[in-house]
């Protein structure tokens, strides 16, 4: 961990059923971003004193944690006050379930039943009622509640299972409403996950599961974690530490690239890349020549990585997608719509934070000026009214309906340098014969490595 870049310096994280599954992956990312953690565990105590004594950081502490009694949530509360003065962050990742086939309702008893809305709802529930007053003294508090597609899907290891995760997201939205500003609140549902949560579940059935969801891949516990870590990460909340980052940065960059064009022009070589095409051309204006370059090195070049990894993943990873984008390699125009439909399953920014002007109604809402509003451009790309069957790829689609790179009066001025660098790049990574790829590895929430299988050596 490296404090001086560590987004969450100093911010004490409490993660429920933290001591293996979503919950270690989320603490260890958390850990690593500068956050002290609190790893509640019910009997996996062992687990827990392990993973806060390989965490990077210092100050971490396991806590015991009862959901079904909600007094142990408050002498959680306690100790973290005692320890830290302070809670920022909230993870929601305990939970319980037992499979029961959905057909056999005699299987799923009463005390089943109860057993699973306790863990799954009432549970947190009492976390996040004992630990409110210390988010809403830190201003920026954060809840993240571990959902699961099966809340929407009503397909999971139990009708009672489904239907308590259906709950914990209307109680998302109702504690979103009360909370906020000072709490955001907000739950992430992933599908088939590699975890030991539900018995007897092996890595066939995941696999198999796996195929109704949108990526068709099984989900790693670090998938999550990284989703959860969006949320927290993204500067909703305003923090003045990470506001003050970016000028700073600003201030470097423009003046490098002033001394670089100053020292090119002394020279006489401009140089074959684009700063000195751009100097050569004079169409624009050292000035102009900065602000250029500077803004594809805020968004494009970030922008052409995600992309064109999160691309090679979903290839990577359907042999039958792959034999068909392959076809179409050598047309810019398809390959380019493929490259869409990949992103739309898995984009590169699957949401969009503006904040109202002006006073205004969206779909029967009032949104009053300063109002932040986020926009879910992923849930919107795959709502079946705008893409008949999102499940599956069609490189026919109107190009009007994707939302990557902004729509309708506001596209993104880099949109056509994109367009042009992400299919370019997967083209030519087409021509050298895809067989299969690893998972993606990240830098925060960016790519830092895929390692990608050919069948063909580099021309």
């Amino acid at each position: 961990m490296n404090s001086k870049l560590a987004p969450l310096e100093g911010k004490v994280a409490v993660v429920t059923g933290g001591s293996n599954g979503i919950g270690a992956a989320t603490a260890r990312l958390l850990a690593n971003e500068g956050c002290k953690i609190v790893v509640c565990y019910n009997t996996g105590e062992a687990r827990a004193q392990q993973l806060i004594a390989e965490l990077p950081g210092a100050d971490h502490r396991a806590i015991a944690l009862s959901l079904a009694d909600g007094a142990s949530a408050r002498i959680l509360a306690e100790r973290v006050r005692d320890a830290y003065g302070r809670a920022d962050i909230v993870i929601n990742s305990a939970g319980f379930t037992h499979p029961i086939a959905h057909g056999d309702l005699n299987a799923l008893t009463d005390e089943l039943f109860d057993a699973m809305l306790i863990a799954n709802v009432r549970g947190p529930f009492s976390v996040i009622r004992a630990l409110n007053p210390l988010l809403q003294e830190s201003g920026d508090g954060v809840i993240v509640n571990v959902s699961s597609v099966s809340g929407t899907t009503g397909s999971g290891s139990s009708i009672a299972y489904c239907a308590s995760k259906a709950a914990l997201d209307t109680m998302t939205i109702s504690l979103a409403r009360v909370l906020g500003p000072k709490v955001r609140v907000m739950s992430v549902a992933p599908g088939a996950v590699a975890t030991g949560f539900v018995a007897g579940r092996d890595r066939g059935v995941l696999e198999k599961l796996a195929q109704s969801t949108p990526l068709r891949r099984v989900v790693e516990p670090g998938d999550v974690a990284r989703a959860i870590f969006a949320h927290t990460f993204l500067n909703l909340g305003g923090d003045k530490t990470i506001e003050a980052r970016a000028p700073k940065a600003a201030v470097l960059m423009h003046r490098w690239f002033e001394e670089e064009i100053k020292r090119r022009r002394s020279d006489g070589q401009l140089g074959t890349d684009m700063m000195g095409a751009l100097l050569k051309d004079r169409l624009l204006d050292d000035d102009g020549v900065r602000r250029t370059l500077g803004g594809m090195l805020v968004g494009s070049i970030d922008t052409t990585a995600t992309a064109v990894a999160k691309i090679i993943a979903i290839l990577g990873s359907d042999p039958k997608l792959r034999k068909q984008v392959y076809a179409d390699r050598n047309d810019s125009t398809k390959l380019s719509m493929w490259c869409l439909e990949a992103l739309r399953l898995w984009p590169h920014n699957p949401l969009v934070l503006r904040q109202a002007s002006v006073d205004t109604v969206l779909s029967g809402t009032d949104v009053k000026a300063g109002d932040r509003v986020v926009a879910y451009t992923q849930a919107a790309m795959l709502d079946p009214d705008i893409f008949p069957e999102p499940e599956l790829l069609k490189p026919d689609r109107p190009l009007s309906s994707y939302l990557h790179y902004g729509g309708g009066l506001h596209p993104c001025a880099g949109r056509a340098i994109n367009d042009f660098q992400i299919t370019t790049l997967v083209g030519r990574l087409l021509e050298r014969g895809i067989e299969k790829t690893g998972r993606i590895v990240w830098a925060g929430p960016f790519p830092d490595k895929l390692i990608v299988h050919f069948s063909r050596k580099r021309a």
